[in-house]
């Protein structure tokens, strides 16, 4: 009896060892599309990332590969997501640049949208945490002292002290990165998707007989408001609000799982 246990743990053991790795599917996923297998190189870079879905390596070589395979929108949809996770990944950022010029463009874009492209996409939370946490702190610290100076200076009838650069510094530096904080948060709370097919409709209701909107392009990122059933009512980054099919989106942020 012992025997047989000790013989169903080694076979046990020895299934798990078999198991394929995420590292073992993107390294599979690097030789297909070595050898040109752009279709192949995407279903193994896949299943790395359902087993690591933050890999920034088996996201931005799955970009490669669907663009390899004549998918610019997807292509986007996943470096937009690497960005996402890392923002200072230069290769990606150069990469989405270039394929941006040959994706279809919209309309005027809202301030908001600019905004965050041209600022708040380039930071994560963890970062703005950090320089907000040391800014708190070293504004804090001088406004201790400068009161305490203060408060001297009435006490003995001295002359008050000047208000220091430091501190004038300081405490701009708090509500700038105080701003920037909340931006973030309330960035964050939007999870976003790009859309993959050509001519994704936009419905009024989510329902596929009713009225269609308008079509979005491929490749266009929207901000996802919320999710029913195999349904998601969006907003574009023009401003535009209707309902999507999820079929035709790609989650680039936030916590989405369509």
């Amino acid at each position: 009896m012992i025997n047989l246990l000790f013989t169903f743990i080694i076979l046990c053991s020895l299934s798990l060892f078999a198991n394929d790795t995420p590292q073992d599917k993107f390294q599979e996923g690097i030789n297909s599309f070595k050898q040109q297998n752009y279709k192949e190189a995407i279903n193994k870079f896949s299943l790395a990332i359902k087993e690591s879905p933050s890999s920034v390596n088996s996201l931005y070589n799955l970009g490669l590969a669907e663009l390899k395979n004549g998918n610019f929108a997807a292509a986007a949809g996943y470096w937009r997501r690497v960005l996402h996770i890392n923002p200072w990944h230069r290769q990606t950022r150069r990469s989405l640049k270039s394929i941006e010029k040959n994706l279809p463009r919209s309309g005027r874009t809202t301030f908001w949208e600019k905004f965050r492209g041209l600022v708040l996409s380039y930071f994560t939370l963890q970062h703005i945490l950090i320089v907000f946490t040391l800014v708190l702190v070293g504004a804090a610290s001088t406004a201790i002292k400068y009161f305490s100076r203060r408060y001297i200076a009435f006490k003995n009838n001295f002359p008050m002290p000047p208000v220091s650069s430091r501190f004038i510094f300081l405490s701009a530096s708090f509500f700038i990165f105080s701003f920037l904080l909340i931006a973030k948060v309330i960035d964050i709370k939007n999870p976003r998707a790009t859309t993959i097919s050509n001519g994704t409709p936009v419905y009024l209701s989510p329902n596929s007989s009713d009225i269609v909107i308008h079509e979005i392009l491929p490749g266009s990122e929207i901000i996802i408001d919320h999710t029913k059933d195999l349904w998601a009512k969006i907003q574009t980054r023009q401003g535009n609000r209707g309902w999507v099919e999820t079929k035709h989106l790609l989650p680039t942020s936030g916590e989405l799982n369509l």
